[in-house]
């Protein structure tokens, strides 16, 4: 055992004497020896203060310890205020916030009242000292209150409580009081109180926390919310269809509304009311054969309001003709080595509806251009002509091969005269989308020799398990502009997907339509006139995005897999540099 582990002596009343560590005491092993020399001279261990106990939980807590303790080292790890107390005194701990401090006078029980985690050392001081240190008093002083407490945007179920910051500098955060309940505890000099009910008043107090946990009077203010705006027109029906349609008859089923006060439902026929029900199931009878009817529901509720309507044209069957269409799928199904497009025809006509995940189409599934396929896909569709008869749904499965993993489809060194980029070295030529600051060769690199927005794609017929790499070079910083990198799956309308640069970041662009949000940008460090391999990786819907071999984002994209052109964007006023474009097989 060591000075550092064996306990001090204490007199009568516990009080730890002066001493001084004898190592030749207890037999070799050492021990504290009570200083009794003259002249008051002695020589004694400074004051140490050591964890005598450790506490962690979560919640209220209480402790008695069988010897006298010094003071507390706490961590509040919740969301909310923290209180202990010792010897009858009560002191805080802001949320997230610590608290280190010896006391003057020593303690055996602790109580702990809190929400959340929290973590502590209990102190206990070890050594004694010639001289007493008596710690300065506590900061008891509350801190001053916040000024000009006010509301705004006031709803019939939030408001938003705002304030001038208390001019006490050791401020550390404002308690939210509304109506004598504590709401949270915030650094900055609004809060946004939400989920209140309508046409009810409240009382927003708002208190300062500083650093030693002293907590000011507080400030209230009086809020009332506002009135529920009236519902005046309810939700629309969904799901309306039609089946059982024959010669004479037919039957139109929807979806109720979902709004919680509807009476019943009206069905027009154009301007003319046909019938009010309570289901959702109407059954039409005495229609004329081979005849169009444009149908519209509209959901009612208690105060008479109507909604806006939902329309279907239904057309009854023709008398005599049973006869389904016959619809065929050109190219047929079978095993490409290229991207197909897809078209649908019928040898009458009717209406045609497909799909291409495999199940079974409904006609919701409704065809009307061509099916670009790029992946191995199971197609399925059926016609319906205008008396109502239904083919039966054939299955065309398309294997698509375009090649083998690692075969280099598109390289582009740009190893050549300064000037137009004309086609790459392994053929496909480069198409400019946008006329806007045409791209050249400079310096045997793909250039723009001014800033503003270029793009410069090759269509491949393929989009689907294939890497687009490319190296990026930004001459100057910081970058400028939208982004410059790789755009990929360019369609129509300047839709397309971008990876690249975007100021201090690297991030992603989706331009396409239906598609979900892009990820998050990535904090960069780029670096002025360094390279840096951009690169993309299509399999399927999967996006995977890399610069120089480390994944930075992954994304979905099931919407755009057909669309085959991909190449080099700059939007950038720094003039940027591209160099070593591949399209490569996976």
């Amino acid at each position: 055992m060591s000075y550092e582990t064996k306990k001090l002596k204490r007199d009568a009343s516990k009080v730890i004497v002066p001493q001084y560590w004898n190592p030749a005491l207890d037999n070799g092993n050492g021990d504290w020896e009570v200083l009794t020399g003259s002249d008051g001279a002695y020589k004694a261990q400074s004051v140490q203060y050591v964890s005598a106990d450790y506490l962690e939980g979560t919640g209220n807590f209480n402790k008695v310890f069988d010897e006298d303790m010094h003071g507390l080292s706490i961590l509040n790890n919740g969301d909310k205020l923290m209180r202990f107390t010792t010897n009858g005194v009560s002191r805080p701990v802001p949320a997230g916030g610590t608290y280190n401090q010896i006391f003057k006078q020593t303690f055996r029980e602790l109580s702990i009242s809190a929400t959340g985690e929290w973590f502590i050392d209990v102190l206990q001081q070890y050594g004694a000292a010639a001289v007493v240190v008596v710690p300065p008093d506590p900061d008891l002083e509350a801190p001053d209150n916040v000024t000009n407490l006010r509301q705004s945007n006031v709803t019939h179920n939030s408001a938003t409580i705002i304030w001038d910051a208390s001019v006490s500098t050791d401020t550390v955060g404002y308690e939210i009081w509304r109506s004598g309940a504590l709401l949270s505890t915030v650094t900055g000099t609004t809060y946004d109180a939400t989920g209140m009910p309508p046409e009810t008043q409240f009382t927003f107090t708002v208190k300062v926390v500083d650093g030693a946990g002293n907590v000011s009077s507080g400030v209230s203010i009086t809020v009332t919310t506002a009135t529920q705006p009236a519902e005046t027109t309810p939700a629309d029906v969904t799901g309306l269809t039609e089946s059982n349609v024959t010669t004479t008859s037919a039957t139109i089923t929807w979806i109720a509304s979902v709004s919680s006060d509807i009476k019943d439902y009206r069905v027009y026929d154009e301007t003319n009311l046909l019938a009010t029900v309570t289901t959702t199931t109407l059954n039409l009878t005495d229609l004329q054969p081979e005849t169009s009817y444009n149908l519209k529901v509209k959901a009612r509720d208690t105060s008479n309001n109507e909604s806006t309507g939902i329309s279907i044209t239904i057309k009854t069957k023709a008398v005599g003709d049973t006869t389904p269409p016959v619809v065929t799928a050109s190219p047929v199904g079978g095993s490409y080595t290229s991207s197909q497009s897809i078209t649908l025809t019928s040898n009458e006509q009717a209406t045609i509806y497909y799909t291409t995940n495999g199940n079974d189409p409904t006609e919701s599934d409704v065809y009307s251009t061509p099916i670009p396929i790029s992946v191995n896909t199971t197609l399925k569709f059926f016609g319906k002509d205008e008396a109502g008869n239904k083919s039966a749904v054939q299955t065309a499965t398309y294997t698509i091969d375009t090649g083998s993993s690692g075969q280099v489809i598109v390289s582009d060194s740009f190893n050549r005269a300064n000037g137009a980029l004309g086609n790459t070295e392994t053929g496909q030529a480069w198409i400019q989308t946008q006329t806007i600051n045409a791209p050249t060769i400079s310096n045997n690199q793909f250039a723009s020799l001014v800033s503003g927005s270029i793009y410069s794609l090759v269509d491949l017929e393929q989009s689907n398990n294939i890497a687009i790499e490319m190296d990026l070079i930004i001459p100057t910083l910081p970058i400028g502009g939208t982004i410059s990198g790789i755009a990929f799956r360019y369609g129509t309308n300047n839709a397309t997907y971008i990876w690249g640069a975007k100021g201090g970041s690297v991030g992603f662009i989706n331009l396409g339509t239906g598609v979900t949000a892009a990820p998050a940008d990535v904090s960069f460090p780029f670096v002025a006139g360094q390279t840096y391999r951009f690169k993309v990786e299509l399999r399927g819907s999967e996006v995977k995005c890399y610069v120089d071999d480390v994944l930075k984002h992954t994304y979905t994209d099931s919407v755009h897999i057909g669309n085959t052109k991909h190449g080099i964007v700059f939007y950038s006023t720094n003039v940027p540099r591209a160099d070593n474009f591949k399209i490569t097989k996976l």
